[in-house]
């Protein structure tokens, strides 16, 4: 199988995809160390957790993931900021596996095609991530528009490109 002279070009979206995604991580850390500090920590939870662990609290408030036992104490809009954050990664990451498998896929046959879907969904996804962490649900209307469009054309496009291979 030959591949097109622009298949780099398809796998270099991949790959921005991935940075794209530890972006959301790295967010969703910054936002971590922001809410459950040491202090918020020790302040709320310090004596029974050396009395049930016989040690001081885990720093940034692990294992809670934003509606687990420590966030019960934070302040509204640390839990409003924390879960916002966390709910950009998630989505991400459920969804992760779509653009994954089509792009290269769809970079076979139609790269040109793959490829500028493949920037709508990454610019999608910023949007997407921008609008949430700063309005809250309703600031990821159009980044969800936009990516979950280029999402349903990077699916035609890798089941045409599969039908072109096939019959190649």
């Amino acid at each position: 199988m030959d591949l097109p002279d622009n298949y780099g070009w398809v796998l270099f979206m991949e790959l921005l995809i991935l940075v794209e995604y530890y972006c959301t991580v790295i967010y969703v850390g910054y936002a971590r160390k922001k809410v459950f500090t040491p202090k918020f920590m020790s302040e709320n939870f310090g004596e029974e957790f050396r009395n049930t662990f016989r040690r001081d609290p885990d720093p940034l408030g692990y294992p809670d993931m934003g509606n687990g036992r420590f966030s019960e104490k934070l302040s509204f809009a640390d839990w409003y900021y924390f879960n916002n954050a966390q709910r950009v990664h998630y989505n991400f990451l459920e969804g992760i596996h779509i653009p994954l498998v089509c792009i290269p896929i769809g970079g076979v046959e139609l790269e040109y095609y793959t490829i500028g879907l493949a920037a709508a969904y990454i610019a999608g996804r910023a949007i997407y991530a921008i609008g949430y962490t700063r309005v809250g649900s309703k600031g990821r209307l159009i980044g969800v528009g936009i990516l979950d469009l280029a999402l349903i054309g990077l699916v035609v496009i890798a089941f045409i490109s599969s039908i072109f291979m096939v019959y190649n």
